[in-house]
């Protein structure tokens, strides 16, 4: 059971990824690199539900990977920090968040999207330095946690990007650049601990 929990954790960013792709694709004039994940599921985007769909599903499978990876360190706070995380995916997936990604939203959804992104966010760097910490104290976990380390400090690094250029041109690529490095941790963790 434990290695179908950890394998959720391969199986949650190839659904994320298909589901942006698919959007993306229905969406004629879309910027990877300019506009913001969140508008692919926005009302006015034709591949909406490609988009909310995926990101339920990729939460739901991250929820499940946050047992695995209890199941496999013994560790709470990593976990706990993960299931957040995937929470506040499926959450996002559920509140659809304005045309344009507007930066001050009208709508009680799109607050309640963007406000679970950040939620999002936080927990899952606090969960990559969790593991970090609990890995650097296990026997031959030193990799695991240096990659953890790195994790963390690249997604801050990126969160702080991000705030700088969210209405740029660029706000788009370096959002997923960031959402890029938390779907590779959970990947990378999922395969150390099945490995």
């Amino acid at each position: 059971m434990q290695d179908w929990l950890l394998g959720a954790g391969v199986a949650a960013p190839v659904v994320y990824l298909a589901g942006v792709l698919a959007a993306g694709a229905a969406y004629p004039g879309y910027s990877h690199r300019r506009q913001l994940l969140g508008e692919l599921g926005a009302a006015d985007s034709a591949g909406a539900g490609w988009f909310n769909t995926a990101l339920v599903l990729a939460g739901l499978l991250v929820v499940a990977f946050a047992f695995g990876l209890r199941a496999a360190t013994g560790a709470f706070w990593p976990s706990l920090g993960v299931a957040l995380f995937g929470a506040m995916t499926v959450l996002m997936g559920r509140y659809r968040s304005e045309p344009g990604g507007a930066l001050q939203p009208h709508t009680r959804a799109a607050r309640l999207h963007g406000q679970a992104g950040v939620v999002a966010t936080v927990a899952v760097i606090a969960a990559a330095l969790a593991l970090a910490w609990t890995a650097w104290h296990h026997r031959g976990w030193g990799p695991l946690a240096a990659f953890s380390l790195a994790a963390a400090f690249a997604a801050v690094a990126l969160v702080a990007a991000l705030a700088m250029l969210e209405d740029s041109r660029w706000g788009g690529l370096v959002q997923r650049l960031l959402v890029g490095v938390v779907f590779v941790w959970i990947l990378g963790v999922a395969g150390f601990l099945l490995a």
